[in-house]
């Protein structure tokens, strides 16, 4: 279960895996945040074979214990359910019925040259109408490979950062 509110916008997500059915039971409910306007999802997701499947945050902590081996190009590589949308969903903008899909979720980890710490660009479109492909999100990692930090700039001049703290 993922839950955060903005400015009294709620948004949550539940997600269940069966493994055994080879399923992915998802549930979302969301406010835009201009107008306010309701996205609802229950929905099931099938499994694929050999396709890796997670949630944001298992991601991470998955990249931290070292359970998510690179590809041979470097890269970190998973798919994450999510709310179907169109590509060219705008902020406001919310349909009749939504599904659930998975979509690919790619890290690219580097070295910060200043602090030394790893760092990774993410793109967020699969998951926000509000990202632009041409302004990935970043993630700083520490010593620990634990997230730090996460910032990012959206469109009408919004940007998030968060901090992570133990």
């Amino acid at each position: 279960t993922s839950y955060f509110q903005v400015k009294g916008r709620e948004s949550r997500s539940d997600v269940r895996y069966d493994y055994g059915r080879r399923l992915v039971e998802y549930h979302f409910r969301g406010e835009t945040f201009l107008r306010r306007r309701l996205r609802v999802v229950d929905d099931l997701v099938a499994l694929p074979e050999e396709t890796r499947v997670d949630d944001l945050v298992s991601t991470m902590l998955n990249y931290a214990d070292s359970l998510w081996a690179p590809q041979a190009d470097g890269s970190y590589r998973t798919s994450v359910v999510r709310r179907r949308r169109k590509e060219n969903e705008g902020p406001d903008d919310v349909e009749t019925r939504y599904g659930a899909e998975l979509v690919p979720l790619v890290l690219r980890v580097t070295t910060d040259p200043a602090s030394h710490k790893a760092t990774a660009l993410v793109d967020l479109t699969p998951f926000s109408s509000w990202a632009s492909k041409s302004r990935p999100a970043r993630i700083v990692f520490g010593a620990d490979r634990r997230p730090e930090a996460l910032t990012s700039t959206l469109m009408l001049g919004t940007s998030f950062a968060i901090r992570i703290q133990a």
